[in-house]
């Protein structure tokens, strides 16, 4: 299974000198409020609404000057866990509109306390900043989540992340353990209220406690200069982030950013307390630290940096024909460093000579690329290295044989335009074809060269289903180019006649073939993931195991998601709407604490990622994706067996679900029986007036479009106006736009892009754009990604205005 790590797409540069002594409470500060149904019941015979309207209303004073705001939940629908909306963004001197907003709360609905902290945390950029969440609660979490969970996630994700915790009238021992793991998970407090005294005791010493003195104030500071150390076969990083984690206290403080040549040789400039830390320098292409006792005059620190282990394996291993060059397809896992050199080469490992030598550079990143070398003179057993200043990182074996007939060893069956898993042994060039055809017509061909993605090769299956004859076109011994059919492919729901009982797989293992219950009967290869990472749970823990079965298939109705695959000894927990519509849950080999997730709310640290574009197709970019799972990095071969059963149950649920919506198109007439979409002056105009765009995550206003028509109608004019600046990360711009071209996918197909460029000092902005997966025919929305200035922002585009 290839699967690749998500990066932040967003990088923020940080000054590189400025004083690092912050207070030891960050007073930066977001309330969450509970504006759940519940706080309609009583105490002393008040509402505890409106004694909580009351409290923080009086204690104002006490948070004049800090920077807060508020997040409610609860509070516009019964029965909705996304009822969830930021009230008052952070600001200084904000606590005023904080406590105007509570006392015009009305209570209505659930409580999805974990996802309205995760929001907090969001809108304080918890990655890049200390931040503070108080969170006011009189119940524990209604929504299907975690909150112990998320807590950790955003300790372990967080420069310095804190979440206080007021329960309000809990009476439950059970449930006042369940809030109090918040604050324990994150350095943070726990506070029991049970009246409108203890309340506003709580807050006024939560006040107190945001602005203390800090540690340089108390102890004194010494000012660092923060270099690197490279360590053997590390070079250079583009980018290196300094931080400093005290070892009494575990409170963690980013000290600045360097970027590019010229600064990381000069150094990080950075004041800090004294005290004992472990400093660390931390890059996406690698990390290191050093343990340091800060307690005098100024002083130059170098810290250990060392490149993240560069690993490769080889797509085929053979046998290849004798007497051909051939196309080595290398895959690269994880991060390579950007500028780092690699010599791929072909040698003869017997004599230790070499036969043919090429170069990958770390700017190509993780993911396959291919190396074309010459043919050795005879038969035999050569090796494929991989150097990196002279240290061999990995050796793959190869053959060569006097006669090979290329072999098909990819996939057989996928999906109506999905993507299939491809693989030929013996005999690879990028500029082989690979051709379809459907009763002796050509259906589609393809060269090796375009199926690359970074999990692989991948073919793209024709859009209607059907048996299809494939066959390679290629060059033999004598070079000629000749034909070898391969096999026959399975497009949709189809069973050939030599496979009878093609059907979902078995239920319980009476039903099992042999040949199935050797597949289910992974080797269960031991686990080399940091057990810092393993969560040990126990089958009593899980919502769903599969526990006497070899295969059990799981039904969740209330979130439309059936026959969900588990293996034996695999149980399902903390499934629920990730808040867009997608089902998420976590799936626990319970044996030995290895974990994945499904649509995880964060992609998780020490896991490897994949996502999947509207089809089930898998999406390398992970933008705009409909789904994506997370597995734990190097789990044992059950664990990914269960991660490549539940990667082939969501490709199908979103090629049924396109499918299903593509049937509901035509159905409105909005597409053609050929599935064809309006032609270009229908296409055009139906983007003419005023779209607003809101960003898919958070639902925040980003923009605005407006598009006016002209007399062709391949061409129009229009203006963008991007409000959220500190989302896309780029100055407020208000362009007029002289040009935008419509792309399309095909002659007659629907709208997949808008490229737009302003005048003088605007940046060139593309607008990638999608149907959403529950697009009804009609609606004139689109779902997208806006690409500017070297940044990305997921969006969606719907029209306020005929």
């Amino acid at each position: 299974m290839n699967i690749f790590k998500i990066s932040n797409l967003f990088k923020t540069i940080v000054p590189l000198t400025f004083l690092c002594g912050p207070a030891f409470a960050n007073d930066a500060t977001m309330f969450v409020f509970d504006a759940s149904g519940s706080m309609w019941g009583q105490i002393e015979g008040r509402s505890k609404i409106e004694t909580a309207r009351t409290a923080f209303r009086e204690i104002g004073q006490n948070w004049q000057g800090k920077q807060t705001g508020l997040i409610a939940y609860g509070h516009r629908r019964k029965g909705d866990c996304r009822d969830i909306e930021t009230i008052v963004p952070l600001s200084k001197d904000g606590y005023g509109a904080v406590a105007g907003a509570i006392a015009s709360l009305t209570p209505k609905g659930k409580t999805p306390l974990s996802a309205a902290v995760r929001q907090a945390a969001e809108h304080l950029k918890f990655e890049e900043n200390a931040a503070t969440v108080i969170l006011f609660s009189d119940g524990i979490e209604t929504c299907d989540a975690d909150p112990c969970a998320l807590a950790s996630q955003l300790d372990t994700l967080g420069i310095d992340f804190t979440a206080h915790v007021i329960g309000f009238g809990i009476a439950s021992k059970d449930d006042k353990a369940k809030l109090q793991c918040i604050a324990n998970n994150t350095g943070g407090t726990y506070r029991d209220a049970s009246d409108a005294g203890s309340l506003k005791d709580a807050l006024n010493n939560l006040a107190k406690e945001q602005a203390p003195k800090t540690e340089e104030e108390a102890t004194g500071s010494t000012q660092l200069t923060l270099t690197l150390a490279l360590g053997e076969g590390t070079v250079r990083p583009d980018e290196v982030s300094f931080r400093a984690i005290n070892q009494r206290t575990g409170k963690k403080q980013l000290l600045g950013k360097l970027q590019g040549a010229d600064q990381i040789l000069t150094g990080l400039s950075a004041k800090l307390a004294h005290g004992h830390y472990q400093i660390e320098a931390i890059s996406p292409e690698g990390k290191g630290s050093v343990d340091a006792q800060i307690n005098g005059k100024s002083k130059e620190l170098a810290v250990p940096f060392t490149a993240g282990a560069a690993s490769f394996s080889l797509l085929d291993q053979g046998p290849y024909q004798l007497g051909i060059e051939h196309s080595f397809f290398l895959h690269a896992e994880g991060a390579l460093q950007s500028n780092a050199e690699y010599s791929v080469q072909l040698m003869d490992p017997a004599n230790k000579t070499r036969i043919d030598q090429e170069y990958r550079f770390g700017s190509d990143g993780a993911g396959l690329s291919w190396h074309t070398f010459a043919s050795p003179a005879k038969a035999g057993t050569y090796e494929v290295q991989v150097i990196q200043d002279g240290k061999i990182l990995s050796r793959s074996p190869v053959a060569y044989v006097a006669d090979h007939t290329p072999t098909w060893t990819g996939d057989l069956d996928g999906a109506p335009g999905g993507k299939l898993k491809a693989g030929i042994t013996g005999n690879l060039y990028y500029s082989n074809q690979l051709v379809l055809r459907q009763n002796g017509q050509e259906i589609q061909s393809t060269s090796l060269e375009n199926l690359i993605t970074p999990q692989g090769l991948f073919l793209t299956l024709p859009a209607q289903s059907g048996t299809y004859d494939l066959s390679y076109i290629h060059t033999d011994a004598a070079d000629n180019r000749v034909e070898t059919n391969l096999t026959t492919l399975r497009v949709g729901d189809v069973t050939l006649p030599d496979d009878p009982d093609s059907v979902a797989a078995p239920t319980d293992q009476s039903n099992i073939s042999d040949k199935d219950r050797q597949v289910f009967e992974v080797k269960n290869t031991p686990s080399t993931a940091d057990p810092a990472t393993l969560r040990k749970v126990t089958q009593d823990q899980m919502s769903h195991y599969c526990a006497d079965q070899d295969l059990c298939l799981i039904d969740i109705p209330r979130l439309g998601a059936s026959k969900i695959p588990l293996l034996r000894g695999f149980g399902l927990n903390g499934a629920s709407d990730d808040g867009r519509g997608r089902p998420t849950f976590t799936v626990f080999n319970v044996e030995n604490g290895e974990w994945l997730i499904h649509n995880p709310t964060f992609m998780q640290q020490l896991t490897d990622c994949i996502g999947y574009g509207p089809s089930g197709e898998r999406d390398p970019d992970h933008g705009p994706t409909v789904d994506s799972m997370c597995i734990l990095r190097d789990s044992n071969g059950r664990s990914v067996y269960q991660f490549e059963l539940l990667e082939e149950w969501t490709s199908n649920r979103l090629a049924a679900s396109n499918a299903a919506m593509e049937k509901k198109a035509k159905a409105s007439g909005h597409l053609d029986a050929d599935g064809h979409g309006p032609d270009m002056a229908d296409l055009s105009q139906s983007l003419f007036g005023d779209w607003t765009l809101t960003t898919l995550d958070q639902s925040k206003p980003l923009g605005m479009i407006r598009f006016e028509p002209t007399q062709n109608n391949a061409e129009t004019t229009g203006m963008i106006s991007l409000q959220n600046q500190a989302l896309i990360r780029m100055p407020p711009v208000d362009i007029a736009l002289p040009k935008i071209t419509l792309q399309r996918d095909g002659a007659e197909g629907d709208v997949y892009s808008i490229q737009f460029e302003g005048g003088e000092g605007a940046q060139k902005t593309n607008v990638l754009l999608n149907r959403p997966g529950d697009w009804d025919g009609q609606a004139r929305e689109y779902v997208g990604v806006l690409v500017t200035n070297g940044y990305k922002a997921q969006f969606k585009v719907r029209a306020f205005k005929q």
